[in-house]
């Protein structure tokens, strides 16, 4: 469905009920889709606003245009995501482990000097800040603290975020992610993340540092502190998939 009164654009809202409805099967591989005039009527929106939300599942690789016949939904085949690289989530479920994920804060705030220099934006920048432990069958395995440039977030932060944050991003908010980097360092956890993640003394963290860019820009829009039990860590690393 559509929510005019949602702050997230109506074209991406409807690429997502089209995406959700091709996923369930009501439009099989192969099958033709409503006409523009028709999803128009039947979603209350104009056609710009249709035409807008079938480029990007056009630009998804998700259906395809025939000239002169319609708009198809293409057939499944294997493509390169950015979502397996960083979704702990997605990586989880797909081993049909049950994760869950407790949101501690979701706020506006100010990059002051030291956020502004590990995140790599201007000092005074206005970022969305979301906070988050991660659990996998029932334990607290990582903390999650999370940045985001404020038109990213100003959409984001209506959204469930106790989800995959990569899903939101890539499918719900379209974000084209140009490059991802990032920094490991294995270390002594501080007294507050071993009591978060509930760690023996002797157990070590690993610490993921993350920026992501988009397509044309120098500044990411997301920067990510990553904390995860090593234990944890060396055993998606040692798979090949997740984090990497």
């Amino acid at each position: 469905m559509v929510d005019k009164k949602s702050p997230v654009p109506l074209y991406v809202q409807l690429r997502s009920t089209l995406r959700e409805a091709i996923d369930a099967g009501e439009y099989p591989a192969g099958s033709q889709l409503p006409t523009e005039f028709e999803l128009a009527r039947r979603y209350g929106l104009g056609r710009a606003t249709v035409r807008s939300a079938l480029d990007l599942l056009l630009r998804d690789g998700v259906i395809e245009k025939r000239h002169g016949v319609g708009t198809f939904v293409r057939r499944p085949r294997r493509e390169f995501s950015f979502e397996p690289l960083i979704s702990l989530t997605s990586f989880l479920r797909g081993m049909g482990v049950p994760t869950e994920n407790r949101l501690l804060k979701n706020r506006w705030l100010r990059a002051e000097a030291s956020l502004a220099a590990k995140a790599r934006v201007p000092e005074g920048a206005r970022l969305g800040g979301v906070l988050r432990l991660r659990y996998a069958l029932g334990e607290p395995i990582a903390l999650e603290q999370s940045y985001f440039a404020e038109d990213i977030y100003r959409h984001l932060r209506a959204l469930p975020l106790e989800g995959s944050l990569s899903q939101l991003l890539l499918r719900d908010l379209a974000v084209d992610i140009q490059r991802i980097e990032q920094t490991i360092l294995r270390r002594e956890p501080t007294a507050d993340e071993r009591r978060a993640l509930a760690l023996t003394e002797e157990q070590q963290v690993m610490e993921l540092t993350r920026w992501l860019y988009r397509q044309g820009e120098d500044t990411p829009f997301y920067y990510i502190e990553f904390i995860v039990t090593a234990g944890v860590y060396e055993d998606i690393a040692a798979t090949g998939e997740g984090l990497r």
